[in-house]
């Protein structure tokens, strides 16, 4: 008889529950007396009880039927495979980077509230979680204890006892907790034995395989070998572990027990028959026969118990792997975890008597507890003050030690030179924005709409005025306004200022470079130009540039290439590199029709007869000859270049300073880096693949 695997769960249920239950019939339950037989059947007359001795057999029959049962999982052709990861032990050493790896996520909070610090520890889940990839073993629960407390002054307190399921604990020193030292204990499996089974093996030692029929799994062992057992796997016939889709296991001794409930359904049988024959014809001549010759349970006992494993799984199954006999270790870990808790500007928030103040490292209160609700700030001695109707910006004085409100919002972590804020009007946008010096809390630009550039050397704003751009540009080291007018654009380029401004024309040029601006009087033209001024805002320059050709700053090498001469109209240019005050230098730039700036020592040409590019040092000495079709400036010790070789094959490589080829690009380059004094660069070419500067392939690193 089978029964496919939706029938599994019933017939467990039946077959435990006729085995354990089938025997506690008033007519026998272990051996009784004859006065707990006869007070059984006190209230019974033979009819019902040979009823009862009827159905006793009759249940026994279905318990012999069942218990012979094969578990089928229908047709090898209708089951889905599903694979997982094969059994591996997990190391010692795996389990320590897990650990490590789950350490930055545990964090300790201090919390202060009515003269009492309240510690909390928050773990992350797969940390307290683990390691439990096992199904029938149960590990103790892995356990993180905190031992000692150490403040900011480096005095140590031993952690207060608490309930174990408590994760807050109270400590009443109210100082800074720099750290607590903790122990991490948990258990694993050092060592465990493997006994694999195939398919039509019958016996491995204890374990006894009954089937591996299609996708299920049957065996069974005895108890004790049953409690060793941790894991079991099935595997197909190409070794890969399978998917389980079911499990179901009981406990029994089924032949001693079958041999019994033969004697009992004799026994019940020989009894029916003594009535049906009127042999037996009052109640207490059938006590006296049920207790003569009931059945002795003892025979039970001759076998030991045994504990049948009946598993199914998504696949075919070609053998199993049973993993026993587990030796397991306890190890601790132990380590500090640094308190987390903001102590901004050295205070942090702290309540009292239902109202909140701030307190400092030592546990001192420098704000009193008064207010309803403070909040912290990202940014030091800021805090907001709440009531029911507001929430305001104020200002810590550690001096004074007060909470001062403030008239503007702070809505970014943007600090310029590690000491200018940047400020905002409006606490619902950024559109309006000023400077605030964190040394004196000086407000330096009051909040209003505006966009802000700054340096080392200088801040700029820049408002709109009547649809144009009005700059103001201000000296860090005294404050003192050194530059302002109506500019197309500003450049803090170190201790100088680059501006590009326009200039209208009486009458629409001819040729090319100028701009055009519709008003309501018609069509205005501009052509642009660039000033150079130094950190005393005096231009520097003589006679204004016509254009920066490719870079809006100087380069590493102090200089800068401008635009001297250009007829416009006629597409003419005269280039020139200039330094840091605005000399030209003695470099020959007119045999060239597009130079380049200067990177990383070198500067890209082509030639105006060759329509070649090569590469010029900063005295203007080729050092690179022009013999390329197609170049890129010199990024990481490299410069993309590109030309056809003497068999007539178009190649794109990267060449040295010393033009010798160090790699050559298997396909074309779409995409590439072009910073001028970079680093490192990245070109990306047909395929997807992505090289660096030295020709290495980093299409799967992040940087």
């Amino acid at each position: 008889m089978e029964f496919n695997q939706r029938n599994i769960l019933f017939l467990f249920f039946i077959s435990g529950y006729f085995f354990f239950t089938s025997l506690s019939y008033n007519v026998l339950h272990a051996q009784k007396s004859r006065e707990a037989i006869a007070s059984s059947y006190a209230n019974k007359d033979l009819a019902k009880i040979q009823e009862e001795l009827e159905e006793l057999i009759t249940k026994i029959d279905q318990l012999k039927a069942f218990s012979s049962l094969k578990i089928s999982g229908g047709p090898a052709t209708e089951i889905k495979t599903r694979h997982i990861d094969n059994f591996t032990l997990i190391s010692q050493e795996d389990l320590n980077k897990r650990f490590k790896s789950s350490l930055e996520e545990i964090q300790l909070y201090q919390k202060i509230t009515n003269d009492t610090s309240w510690i909390t520890v928050r773990e992350p889940y797969d940390l307290t979680d683990y390691p439990k990839p096992y199904e029938e073993l149960e590990l103790k629960e892995p356990q993180l204890t905190l031992n000692r407390i150490k403040t900011f002054d480096g005095a140590f307190k031993e952690m207060p006892n608490i309930d174990e399921d408590y994760d807050v604990y109270p400590c009443t020193d109210l100082r800074k907790i720099e750290h607590v030292s903790a122990v991490f204990s948990y258990q694993h499996i050092k060592k465990i034995e493997k006994i694999t089974l195939q398919k039509g093996q019958k016996t491995t030692g204890k374990i006894n395989l009954l089937s591996i029929k299609n996708d299920a799994l049957e065996f069974e062992t005895d108890l004790i070998s049953a409690n060793e057992i941790v894991y079991i796997e099935a595997l197909d016939a190409t070794g890969k572990a399978l998917w389980k889709k079911s499990s179901f296991n009981s406990s029994s001794n089924v032949k001693s027990q079958e041999t019994y409930l033969t004697e009992v359904q004799k026994f019940a049988s020989n009894a029916i028959k003594q009535l049906k024959a009127k042999k037996i014809t009052t109640k207490e001549a059938l006590i006296d026969y049920l207790y003569t010759y009931q059945p002795s349970e003892k025979m039970i006992s001759k076998e030991a118990p045994k504990k049948k494993f009946l598993y199914t799984y998504a696949g075919e199954i070609a053998s199993v792997n049973i993993y026993k006999n587990p030796v397991v270790t306890t190890e601790s870990i132990t380590f500090d975890i640094t308190n987390a808790t903001k102590y901004v500007g050295g205070i942090t928030i702290a309540k009292k008597n239902g109202k909140e103040g701030l307190i400092n490292k030592k546990g001192q209160w420098v704000i009193t507890p008064k207010y309803e609700r403070i909040s912290d700030h990202f940014i030091p001695n800021y805090f907001y003050i709440h009531t029911s109707n507001e929430r305001k910006l104020h200002l810590y004085n550690k001096r004074r030690k007060t909470l001062t409100p403030v008239n503007y919002h702070i809505m970014s972590e943007r600090i310029y030179n590690d000491r200018y804020l940047e400020i905002c009007k409006n606490a619902n946008h950024n559109l309006e924005k000023g400077l605030v010096d964190l040394n004196n809390y000086k407000v330096l630009l009051s909040p209003k709409r505006r966009s802000l550039d700054t340096n080392p050397y200088f801040y700029s704003s820049m408002t709109s005025r009547n649809k144009n751009d009005f700059y103001e540009v201000y000296r860090f080291s005294d404050h003192r306004k050194i530059l302002e007018g109506n500019f197309k654009d500003v450049t803090l380029n170190d201790d100088l200022i680059i501006v590009e401004y326009s200039k209208q024309l009486a009458i629409k040029p001819e040729g090319y470079g100028y701009t055009t601006h519709n008003t309501k009087t018609g069509k205005k033209y501009y052509y642009s130009y660039y000033d150079i001024y130094n950190k005393n805002g005096k231009k520097i320059n003589k006679k204004s540039f016509n254009d920066l050709p490719d870079n809006q700053m100087f380069g590493a090498d102090g200089l800068l290439l401008v635009e001297m001469k250009k007829n416009r109209e006629l597409k003419t240019y005269e280039y020139a590199f200039i330094d840091k005050k605005a000399k030209i230098q003695n470099i020959d730039l007119l045999k060239y029709s597009s130079v380049d700036s200067f990177s990383n020592g070198f500067a890209m040409v082509k030639g105006k007869e060759t329509r070649k590019y090569g590469f010029i040092d900063t005295k203007g000495k080729i050092v690179i000859p022009l013999m390329y079709k197609y170049a890129n400036h010199f990024i990481g010790g490299s410069a993309k270049v590109s030309f056809t070789d003497k068999k007539g094959i178009y190649k794109t490589v990267l060449i040295n300073n010393k033009n010798e080829i160090i790699f050559t690009f298997p396909n074309s380059v779409y995409s590439y880096t072009s910073t001028h004094d970079g680093k490192k660069a990245r070109y990306v070419t047909k395929g997807g693949k992505v090289y660096n500067h030295k020709g290495e392939d980093i299409t799967n690193k992040k940087n």
